[in-house]
């Protein structure tokens, strides 16, 4: 018994050994510090998102507003015989012109509902369906 007693194995009725040194208390600094370098690195991501995206706009060959308005596409070229029948047509693309009133509303509809079926309902942005998307993209 006395070789347990000096190896530090006295049985059952020993001691409980010695809490722990309590660790220190963490430095609330270090925290708002981290916060602090998040929200910095946050806003200089925006920025450079920003400004990639001005460099993109203004380096890609967009039209101008004013020239969309007067946007003439290729047509067909049609050949005509004399008395006025057409012999043909030729073209790299068969396109042709129409006015909004000339296009069907179930082509419309269609084109509409494949996009976004509360299109006539909202101001250009989806709201409920865009918080939507982000939370199903959350979520999986």
């Amino acid at each position: 018994m006395a070789e347990l007693q000096s190896l530090g194995l006295s049985g059952p009725a020993s001691e409980p050994p010695p809490p722990p040194p309590p660790q220190p208390p963490r430095v609330r600094s270090r925290k708002v510090f981290g916060q602090f370098i998040f929200v910095i690195l946050l806003l200089l991501s925006a920025g450079a998102g920003a400004l990639a995206g001005l460099v993109f706009v203004y380096s890609s060959d967009l039209p101008q507003v004013r020239q969309l308005m007067d946007y003439r596409p290729d047509v067909m070229t049609e050949l005509y015989a004399d008395d006025g029948t057409p012999i043909g047509s030729f073209a790299l693309e068969h396109r042709v012109m129409v006015t909004y009133d000339q296009i069907p509303r179930g082509l419309i509809d269609a084109v509409l509902s494949v996009e976004d079926r509360h299109f006539e309902s909202h101001w250009g942005v989806d709201v409920i369906g865009v918080a939507r998307a982000a939370l199903t993209d959350l979520l999986e």
